[in-house]
């Protein structure tokens, strides 16, 4: 074997992404919240980037130069704590005011708001900082994560004892909070409202998974309990909570929806998009500042410090810009091949996949994904993101076209919504339905569509 050096000339191809391609892809991807968080980032760090005035007409950054015939030292003597290389000038509406529901207050965890309850149980000081332990291992959904042997072990007492403070545990607001399992915590709901029975307690002890499964008559046949009075109690153990914690907060920041789209049926009976904009800030470069690299031309340094910041943010004035365009284009082909659906609901949604968009935007395949994402339209209908007009598509009976499988899911709610409540369809009835409607469909489909949402079988639906 031969370990040489050498040299060779060699041709390939390859993509290159570029800083600005990057930057192009990223700010495609953002949603409206995420968008406006990275203008306020580049805000900050590039003082070329101003904000334009959409209220005040004829408004315009300030600058302050020779030109201007404003004497420095003066101004400089009048603005003492301001540093003028470097302002941010906002508008304030005249019809501004103060609204409340702009604040937001701060959060009560479940652990504070059970530890504020308890100092006011008729415990003893150990007993209660015992609870506090307790109260320290409940989960987001208000549940014990240890057992009774651990944590009388590791808070030193005996299993009684953490019996008798997890039962007043249980007792505080929200009744059920502490329990160990679901049967546990449905049960202490049960009793604090006074429902708790002798029948209520033998079906919670005994039959729990049985009246869970909608089993009446197996229960009935078991316990002489009639099926009217276990539908009234399957009824009743409805209305509780199954997790009595999850109605505090989390503490983590609440996300807000920001429609991009709006569609509106214009003059000639078609459906429009518009872009929406007023939540997203307008930019423009600050006259100030070329006008300053203009004026210190002889400085070097200056010169390319303020050319990289101009050249950045025309960069992102740009990309913003051709996001705006990128999404009016593929938002615009969605709404023209969808247009039944805004005029007839989901039920009317045609099958659509991401080559047809791609096609019809005159675009890549992988754009358009980049383009939905986390993007929302809002419309007469409702507010929908724009992966939900994507769908997969069906067979009709008679082969000429093809059923959106959303529109079928659609199709199915309704037969399950109409049916009778003593006689539920089952799968194959409701495949029968819709191929009699026809759209060709198999009782797996149907199955696995009910499952996706979240409606139960039919033996689960029946009411007695």
């Amino acid at each position: 074997m031969k370990n040489t050096f050498e040299l060779k000339i060699e041709q390939t191809q390859k993509l290159q992404m570029t800083p600005r391609l990057l930057q192009a892809i990223k700010i495609l991807q953002f949603n409206s919240r995420e968008l406006i968080e990275h203008i306020q980032e580049e805000l900050l760090s590039n003082p070329v980037l101003e904000i334009k005035d959409r209220f005040a007409e004829g408004s315009r950054a300030v600058s302050v130069g020779k030109e201007d015939g404003i004497d420095w030292m003066e101004y400089a003597s009048r603005k003492k704590n301001d540093d003028i290389s470097y302002q941010r000038w906002e508008t304030v509406r005249a019809n501004a005011e103060n609204n409340y529901e702009n604040y937001t207050s701060g959060y009560t965890s479940l652990a504070e708001y059970l530890m504020f309850q308890l100092q006011f149980a008729p415990l003893s000081e150990p007993e209660k900082k015992t609870g506090r332990f307790i109260i320290e291992t409940l989960d987001s959904d208000g549940y014990t994560t240890e057992t009774t042997e651990e944590m009388a072990k590791a808070a030193s007492v005996s299993t009684d004892d953490i019996e008798k403070i997890l039962d007043r545990i249980q007792r505080l607001d929200p009744p059920g909070v502490g329990s160990r399992d679901l049967r546990e915590c449905l049960t202490v709901q049960l009793d604090e409202r006074g429902f708790l029975d002798d029948d209520f307690s033998m079906i919670m002890d005994g039959y729990f998974k049985e009246i869970a499964g909608n089993r009446l008559n197996h229960i009935s046949r078991e316990t002489g309990i009639g099926t009217g009075r276990l539908q009234e109690m399957r009824d009743i153990l409805k209305t509780l909570d199954p997790k009595p914690g999850r109605q505090f907060e989390t503490g983590e920041a609440v996300q807000y929806i920001i429609p991009d789209i709006s569609v509106k049926k214009a003059d000639d009976g078609m459906w429009r998009c518009i872009m929406n904009e007023e939540n997203t800030p307008e930019l423009k470069l600050s006259s100030y500042y070329t006008d300053l690299i203009k004026e210190y031309d002889s400085d070097s340094e200056l010169q390319d410090y303020l050319s990289n910041k101009i050249n950045s943010a025309q960069w992102l004035i740009k990309n913003i810009e051709q996001r705006k365009q990128t999404i009016s284009n593929v938002a615009g082909a969605i709404v023209s091949r969808q247009q039944d659906f805004f005029e007839a609901g989901e039920t009317a949604l045609k099958p659509m996949t991401l080559e047809q968009i791609a096609e019809d935007a005159g675009i890549h395949r992988s754009t358009v994904s980049r383009t939905i994402r986390g993007k929302y339209l809002e419309c007469d209908r409702g507010t929908f993101p724009l992966k939900y007009f994507f769908s997969a598509a069906l067979n009709m009976v008679d082969g000429d076209e093809q059923a959106s499988a959303t529109g079928v899911k659609s199709k199915i709610r309704r037969l399950i919504e109409n049916e009778d409540a003593k006689k539920p369809l089952s799968d194959q009835k409701i495949a029968d339905l819709l191929t009699t409607g026809g759209i060709s469909v198999s009782r797996r489909t149907v199955a696995k569509y009910r499952d996706q949402m979240g409606i139960p079988s039919s033996s689960v639906r029946k009411r007695y």
